[in-house]
C-alpha cells in the first residue's frame, strides 16, 4: 500500500503536494498481486488484496483449496503488478527467487518482502533494478542486510 501511495517518495520530499508524474498513486483496484507461500500469512494477504478488488494469484509448494489461481514462479514474476514473498525462509526456500525471475519483472511491478532479502534473492539486483526506476522496491531492514 504504501509503494501504490508513493509513500517513500512523500517521504522524501516532506509531504510537499507535487502534481507531477512520479506523485501520482497507482489504484490497485483490478491489479493482480502475486503472493509466494500461501501459508497463514500468505492466505491472509489474499483475501485482503482481493477484498481491495485486487486479482490474486499464487505459487505454493503444496496445492490449496481457495478461490485463488495457483501459477508457477515465472508467472508471478511476468503478470503480477505487485509480488509479496510470504514463506518461512529456510533451506528449501534460500534462493528459491533467481536473478533471471527478477529480471522478468516487468517495469510497473512492486515487491514488497517480508522476509530476509540477501536469503531469498539477489537484493542487490532488486536495488539497482530500483535505482533504475524499472520497480518500486520495499523491504524490511535487518542489520546485515548489506
Amino acid at each position: 500500500m504504501c509503494l501504490a501511495k508513493k509513500f517513500p517518495l512523500q517521504l522524501k520530499n516532506d509531504f510537499k503536494m507535487e502534481y507531477s508524474k512520479n506523485m501520482l498513486t497507482t489504484e490497485i483496484r483490478n491489479k493482480t498481486v502475486g503472493i509466494i507461500g500461501l501459508g497463514t500469512i500468505g492466505s491472509r494477504v489474499a483475501e485482503l488484496c482481493s477484498n481491495l478488488g485486487m486479482k490474486v494469484i499464487y505459487w505454493n509448494r503444496s496445492n490449496k483449496d481457495n478461490d485463488y489461481k495457483k501459477v508457477d514462479l515465472e508467472t508471478i514474476f511476468t503478470s503480477a503488478d505487485f509480488i509479496i514473498p510470504a514463506f518461512a525462509t529456510n533451506d528449501e526456500t534460500k534462493k528459491i527467487i533467481s536473478d533471471n525471475l527478477i529480471n522478468k519483472m516487468e517495469n510497473n511491478a512492486f515487491i514488497n518482502v517480508i522476509n530476509n532479502p540477501n536469503e531469498i534473492y539477489n537484493h542487490k539486483l532488486m536495488i539497482n533494478l530500483a535505482e533504475q526506476e524499472k520497480i518500486a522496491y520495499a523491504f524490511e531492514i535487518y542489520n546485515n542486510i548489506f
